[in-house]
């Protein structure tokens, strides 16, 4: 069993944020918990090199098989994970923009859904998830990734744009946002930052800003887990306890 993060190789890290292997194993019959998620401001390409994954739609209430290789967009609701008895799953988590610049799919039409990996890449994401699937070495998992991320973004067209900064700012402190001077960062008037922000993230940054915001009160609570709500909102810029209970709602 493993459940770990990874950095990327340096080429990389310009457009990756980093890597997240796990892998579970079940006896037969046994009762598999679901696990939820939170928005959290992320896009991702993910490798399910074994059992298939089910995603649960809470919202909506739909349930998807998903493919060997998937690409997510930017999701905005909770969703649950199904898994089976033998589950690995690969996530390699993209910077800001680094989605966009990739596949050249404008994001919000990948918001709240994933497609087949296969459907954008072809033959190279199939070569792939077979050798993803031929070994049980995890060293050699991530490499195999890593080497197919090293071939596409060399060959990238797409240019990175100074609202790729941007959203890595608002990741890092989403309490002290100024929308109207973000847009006067990136030389653009606020009708043109939202659209540009949307093509590139999904969302608009107002909605990307609270889901920042949210995934911090999580993050602090999972590292600080003695420490109470009402100090941590606080600590994240919520007005005060009903205010957290809301943007969480």
């Amino acid at each position: 069993m493993i459940f770990e993060s990874f950095l990327p190789c340096l080429p990389l890290r310009e457009y990756v944020e980093g890597y997240y292997l796990l892998h579970f194993t079940y006896a037969q019959g046994s009762v598999i918990p679901f696990k939820p998620y939170h928005a959290r401001p992320e896009q991702w390409l993910s490798f399910h090199v074994k059992d298939p994954a089910i995603l649960e739609y809470v919202s909506e209430n739909k349930k998807i098989i998903l493919p060997c290789s998937v690409i997510s967009g930017q999701h905005t609701t909770r969703v649950n994970r199904y898994i089976g008895n033998d589950f690995i799953i690969l996530v390699v988590y993209f910077q800001p923009g680094a989605l966009y610049r990739l596949t050249g799919i404008p994001l919000h039409q990948l918001t709240n859904t994933g497609i087949d990996a296969e459907s954008v890449f072809s033959k190279e994401i199939s070569l792939v998830n077979s050798r993803l699937n031929s070994t049980d070495n995890y060293g050699e998992m991530i490499g195999i990734v890593e080497a197919f991320l090293i071939r596409k973004f060399n060959g990238l067209r797409l240019d990175g744009h100074s609202i790729d900064q941007i959203c890595k700012y608002i990741i890092k402190a989403p309490e002290n946002v100024s929308l109207d001077k973000l847009a006067a960062r990136a030389n653009l008037c606020p009708r043109q930052f939202e659209r540009k922000f949307i093509e590139r993230t999904g969302v608009g940054p107002k909605l990307f800003a609270r889901m920042a915001r949210f995934n911090k009160v999580c993050k602090l609570k999972y590292m600080h887990p003695a420490d109470d709500w009402l100090g941590i909102a606080l600590a994240c810029g919520y007005r005060d306890y009903p205010h957290l209970v809301r943007d969480c709602k």
